[in-house]
């Protein structure tokens, strides 16, 4: 899995960082961007099933940017990490598809749990459409199997 950290203060990137680093062996690769536009780049290329971002970042709020990333068949799990304890920007961000909202300075084990809790979530999604396609292709198959029945049929 990629996951993408978006977050400005150093000493929170640090502290994120390290984490990360002994957090799940499911984490391919982590993205780390002090930049809201940085972070578009790398979900445009990339395209990670979690990110973490803060909400006050120079360049756009991450709120900002979640709406920006609002495309088709590209549905990250969200967590929100902020130092401001605003009723509004936890719900802006519920509504864009959060699933936690972390206030600074918060709690490492609550937050290491919320972040496997997400890789959990997103292992049954893949699991999920796998089961889908599969049953699709199946499907297919049965379709094609029946139409070639009936034709076989008509020429007999």
């Amino acid at each position: 899995m990629k996951v993408l950290i978006i977050e400005d203060e150093p000493q929170s990137l640090e502290g994120m960082k390290r984490m990360m680093e002994r957090l799940d062996d499911r984490i391919e690769q982590t993205y780390f961007c002090a930049h809201a536009f940085d972070a578009l780049e790398v979900i445009e290329c990339h395209q990670p099933e979690l990110i973490i971002t803060d909400i006050i970042l120079p360049d756009m709020t991450g709120l900002d940017l979640l709406e920006r990333i609002q495309i088709a068949n590209y549905k990250p799990k969200i967590v929100i990490v902020s130092g401001f304890d605003d009723f509004e920007y936890a719900k802006r961000g519920m509504k864009l598809g959060a699933l936690d909202y972390f206030l600074k300075p918060f709690d490492t084990e609550q937050f290491r749990s919320k972040i496997v809790e997400c890789l959990n979530l997103i292992d049954q999604k893949k699991k999920e459409r796998q089961i889908h396609h599969r049953a699709v292709e199946m499907a297919n198959l049965g379709a094609r199997s029946m139409r070639d029945s009936f034709l076989l049929g008509l020429c007999l």
